[in-house]
């Protein structure tokens, strides 16, 4: 979902390693078409297509799997060659072991375990005794790319149940809801992990070597987003409701998107609410979402946009705006096109 924005803070996460190295980072946020000065604002989003191109950038200019935030780099095309290894899995069980013992042995600077229970299985990461870390986010970022991964190598979006971290929550903690798809995200834990349950440990891995080829030359977008992962409502919701606003410039009703998808109200609600949302708050994300991807990326006018959105009148836009990124979509558009 190419739509999908990005809180800053987690931007900024990722960078301190690079701006710990001396890499020019204002250089490499323009390069990604990203206004230095939009990541001044706590709120401020970026596109998902932006935060793919400047981790990209990141990787390849410190050769760093790790964006420089950890005592030594990984380097590029450890996650290539464990995606490889990864295929070789018969099900999701093999593939948990594979990653543990594929990261065992290139000495990652995590040490990766699985601790099998009755009725689930926790994935977890912990930092080598001799590991300095600048921040948190390599930790977010193993724990995140191995959870999307497993979710495209079998074809499903596996719910899990809990997600854990050493460290405090931040203050953008409603932004963690997001990134295991609706699990409780737990911090000050003793470990930093996710637990799938016990029953999906068994889901057959299904991709060939021309899916992973593709899979890893889209990537890290196949990561940051998943929108062909079988049989997912609350993902097909969310494409159907931004086609349908984008065509009739209004948004379909509850009833009207249960009619579509052929599916009972306190159902479509079940699954949203595992996902961490309801279908008011998807629409209002989505909304949120398409704005800046068309105050970025398109000429329209501010009242042409609002009216897209669905929106009484332009100034109800324009404060909605600087809600959501601490910006007026006018600044917004000047800053990232300066």
């Amino acid at each position: 979902m190419k739509s999908s924005t990005i809180a800053s803070p987690f931007v900024l996460n990722m960078l301190q390693g690079a701006q710990a190295k001396g890499l020019n980072i204002q250089e490499m946020l323009l390069a990604c078409g990203i206004a230095p000065s939009i990541l001044d604002y706590p709120q401020a989003r970026i596109t998902f297509p932006q935060m793919a191109k400047l981790s990209s950038l990141v990787v390849s200019t410190l050769d760093d799997e790790y964006f420089g935030l950890t005592s030594k780099p990984q380097r590029q095309g450890c996650f290539k060659f464990a995606c490889y290894s990864a295929m070789q899995a018969r099900d999701v069980e093999e593939l948990l072991h594979l990653l543990v013992e594929f990261n065992t042995a290139i000495d990652s600077d995590f040490i990766h375990e699985i601790v099998l229970e009755e009725e689930q299985a926790r994935y977890q990461v912990i930092p080598k005794p001799d590991v300095t870390l600048i921040n948190h986010y390599a930790i977010e970022h193993v724990l995140f790319g191995a959870h999307r991964a497993i979710c495209w190598f079998s074809n499903k979006r596996l719910a899990v149940t809990q997600a854990t971290f050493e460290f405090s929550a931040p203050d953008y903690v409603d932004e963690y809801v997001s990134l295991f798809y609706g699990a409780p995200v737990l911090f000050n834990r003793s470990v930093n992990s996710f637990s799938l349950k016990a029953h999906d440990l068994t889901r057959k891995i299904c991709r060939g070597q021309e899916e992973v080829k593709k899979f890893l030359a889209a990537a890290p977008m196949t990561l940051l987003s998943q929108p062909d992962i079988d049989g997912e409502v609350t993902i097909q919701l969310r494409l159907w409701l931004e086609r349908e606003l984008m065509q009739n410039r209004q948004f379909p009703s509850m009833e009207q998107a249960c009619s579509h998808f052929d599916i009972h109200h306190q159902s479509l609600r079940r699954k949203l609410a595992k996902s961490g949302t309801t279908f008011k708050g998807l629409k209002a994300e989505l909304r949120r979402d398409i704005a800046i991807n068309l105050v970025l990326n398109s000429d329209d006018s501010i009242e042409m946009i609002s009216e897209v959105l669905d929106f009484s009148e332009a100034s109800s836009f324009i404060r909605s705006f600087k809600q959501w990124t601490g910006l007026t979509p006018y600044a917004y558009r000047k800053a990232s096109h300066t």
